[in-house]
């Protein structure tokens, strides 16, 4: 090679080539996400300084969406799509092959639930009732009573309904208990129990 060859080889990079990196250091190594959509990055400092950094998704919910190459440090960017269930997930991102490992923790979506009629007046007598339940189709619920005298039953994933029966009212005053489905609440009115007066 002549002398002026090996100058601009010096100076315009002619010769040289990308190199497999050895080892790579991550300025993290995870973040948090909550369950909307979003985007995130980190950064990759690998060694040697001009080798070639990448970056693979191990999960189908995260995408790389730009950067890696020789760039030091080089800074990766990843979309993360939304969360439709009430369940926390985890996924990874390999770096360079296996030489790191970046984690993307995800919460899942906060259920909510109502319950139609949100209340209803027995008799004295005792009775029942069916109610129906809606709520985002992931999310789960079991009907609960907060008392004795009433008996509720039922659960399912979605919209649903569950079933209640109330006991008679042996006392002469009306009482209230409610049921419960997640942080929904019905309200269960009694009358009393009728009294008489003989004169």
């Amino acid at each position: 090679m002549s002398f002026r060859v090996a100058l601009a080889a010096l100076f315009f990079g002619i010769g040289l080539q990308a190199q497999t990196c050895t080892s790579v250091t991550l300025n993290n190594t995870g973040a948090f996400a909550n369950a909307a959509s979003s985007n995130g990055t980190f950064t990759i400092t690998g060694t040697p300084a001009n080798c070639v950094k990448s970056a693979s998704s191990n999960v189908p919910w995260i995408s790389i969406s730009f950067g890696g190459g020789t760039a030091n440090p080089s800074t990766i960017g990843y979309s993360v799509q939304a969360n439709t269930s009430p369940a926390q997930r985890v996924g990874t991102i390999t770096v360079n092959g296996g030489l790191a490992t970046f984690s993307v923790t995800q919460s899942g979506i906060s259920c909510a639930y109502n319950i139609s009629p949100s209340s209803a007046t027995i008799t004295a007598d005792g009775g029942s009732g069916t109610p129906n339940v809606t709520t985002t189709s992931e999310c789960s619920w079991t009907a609960a009573s907060t008392v004795p005298w009433i008996t509720a039953s039922g659960g399912a994933t979605g919209n649903g309904t569950f079933s209640y029966a109330v006991d008679p009212n042996p006392a002469k005053e009306t009482r209230s208990g409610t049921i419960t489905v997640g942080t929904a609440t019905m309200t269960i009115n009694q009358q009393a129990a009728c009294s008489f007066t003989l004169s």
